[in-house]
């Protein structure tokens, strides 16, 4: 068996010159589907100024959003998502890709308050991301781990809402790992890969992170 699971949040780190936010509770039927995810440590939130025009921030939706739920009393819950390209059209609640947009940037300073720059008149340079996951592989097949970042607005969907819908995202940067053994957990719960893809943008554009799992359908493949 090989199974792959990615905590459903990719945080990166972002140089800007000059979000994504869910709220809504998972029904029944789904969460009765997915795991719960185990506790997580991340980076501490990093954010240095200067009088220049350039400032470093680290953009984390996900710790953004556990900030925002307990600022409001509200519940906030992780889940684990197993994806696996190679699924076909009927298996349901498995996902063929996990993928999130940077679009925003939004970011907690040191008083654990929200803060935003204008995206439209900021420039970014994707400096690093990093990305928590599980894989599991008791077979010794080849899997194969692809992490790809592509410019807000290049994407493209078709067939959207149909099961053959297809979401294509043209890469500025990508690589793959491949593997026929498990990927050993850096931490207690999850491996932590960090990459540094070194992109800028043009003005006024964000990005997107990827990440694409290819294994054994048959003996239970995921990521």
């Amino acid at each position: 068996m090989k199974k792959f699971f990615t905590l459903f949040c990719l945080v990166a780190s972002v140089f800007a010159l000059n979000a994504q936010s869910n709220y809504r509770p998972m029904d029944a039927a789904s969460a009765a589907k997915v795991r719960v995810a185990p506790p997580v440590t991340k980076k501490a939130n990093t954010i240095s100024s200067s009088r220049a025009a350039t400032t470093n921030i680290y953009l984390d939706y996900d710790n953004n959003d556990e900030t925002y739920a307990t600022n409001m009393t509200y519940d906030y819950t992780r889940y684990i998502w197993e994806i696996n390209r190679r699924y076909g059209n009927a298996d349901n609640l498995n996902m063929d890709y996990a993928a999130v947009y940077y679009d925003t940037l939004q970011y907690v300073d040191g008083n654990n308050a929200l803060q935003f720059y204008p995206l439209a008149k900021s420039t970014l340079t994707l400096d690093s991301f990093d990305v928590l996951f599980i894989h599991n592989n008791t077979t010794g097949g080849s899997d194969s781990v692809t992490f790809t970042v592509w410019q807000s607005g290049a994407e493209t969907v078709t067939n959207y809402g149909a099961p053959n819908s297809t979401f294509t995202t043209p890469k500025l940067w990508d690589t793959t790992i491949v593997v026929t053994a498990s990927i050993p957990l850096n931490t207690t719960n999850y491996t932590v890969a960090t990459f540094y893809p070194n992109i800028t943008l043009p003005q006024g554009k964000g990005f997107g992170i990827r990440a694409d799992f290819a294994g054994d359908t048959a003996t239970n493949s995921k990521c």
